[in-house]
């Protein structure tokens, strides 16, 4: 990847609780990689992406930075076809976000998670919904800063990866709601929502060996997170145990894409074939592609970018 290919810009998360911005400095305060379209031509729609679970969790800058790979190859796709501003946002307590308070070697994501599940609310979903909200606001207030050309009011794409695809699909509910935004596109790689249904065992395959991800903490974080569950938002409540309405794609994106993965081991078949039928039922216009990749589909990145780009610029 050329090392010209993105360039980094200062972003400021706010979170609504006070813990998340005082205590943790480099989860509020980092940098987010940009993909700026070729300035001689007009930019008129971008694409904000959030990535997946331990994507980018790394205390090498250099080997941090290679997990973009899966999302420079949809920049430059997007780029050469429709001269679009690419973006990524980072999970909270990953990519620049997830060296630790002390900057020591440790995984933040998973210490957080060890700490108490309800970090994955309080600080995962709340704060990625409202950094979305934040970008989206920045990038409409001085589109200058991301390289962008623009002659008339900008579109805006949103996709999402793994975990990183659930957080998408509750950002523009959140979004719907509170500005009756309505996103261009929206797409949903190897992800659904009701990860209750997640296997821990898969997960510790996919993760432990690594980052020390096992049976035991996923089920504890899973208890932890259902303890303050009627504390939590609707919209986190349909994410995570498919309590409540249908979701109705057809209100928060124009078209919707989603990624299945037929050798998907975290996100499994089976699990996807429930979401599609619910999300056929609310919005006929979804497409869905199966592809013989297992959920980090390394080997097929390229490919994948191929079928991001086509939708969203056809």
């Amino acid at each position: 990847m050329s090392e010209n290919a993105y360039e980094f810009l200062d972003f400021e998360s706010r979170s609504e609780f006070d813990l998340l911005n005082s205590q943790f400095a480099n989860n509020s305060r980092f940098k987010i990689p940009v993909w700026k379209p070729n300035p001689e031509q007009a930019c008129q729609e971008v694409l904000i992406m959030i990535n997946g679970f331990l994507e980018g969790v790394h205390p090498d800058p250099k080997k941090r930075n290679q997990y973009l790979n899966r999302y420079h190859a949809i920049a430059q796709k997007l780029r050469q076809e429709k001269n679009m501003a690419s973006v990524l946002m980072p999970m909270p307590f990953h990519f620049d976000r997830s060296i630790d308070i002390t900057g020591e070697n440790e995984y933040a994501p998973i210490k957080r998670l060890t700490e108490n599940g309800a970090f994955l609310y309080y600080g995962g979903f709340t704060q990625i919904i409202t950094d979305v909200e934040r970008l989206i606001d920045a990038i409409q207030a001085n589109p200058e800063s991301f390289g962008i050309n623009a002659t008339r009011e900008l579109k805006f794409h949103l996709l999402g990866y793994s975990l990183g695809g659930v957080a998408a699909i509750g950002s523009t509910l959140n979004l719907s709601e509170k500005k009756s935004m309505k996103f261009e596109s929206l797409t949903v790689m190897l992800s659904a929502w009701n990860i209750s249904q997640i296997d821990p065992q898969s997960l510790a395959n996919t993760f432990g060996d690594k980052f020390g991800l096992t049976v035991e903490l996923w089920k504890t974080m899973m208890n932890q997170l259902h303890a303050i569950k009627d504390s939590t938002s609707h919209i986190f409540q349909k994410l995570i145990w498919d309590e409540g309405d249908a979701i109705n794609f057809s209100i928060y994106a124009n078209k919707v894409l989603f990624i299945n993965g037929l050798k998907d081991e975290i996100f499994t078949n089976e699990h996807s074939e429930g979401i599609r039928s619910q999300a056929l039922d609310a919005m006929r216009e979804c497409t869905f592609i199966q592809l013989p990749v297992d959920h980090l589909a390394i080997r097929s990145r390229e490919s994948i970018a191929g079928y991001v780009s086509n939708f969203i610029c056809n």
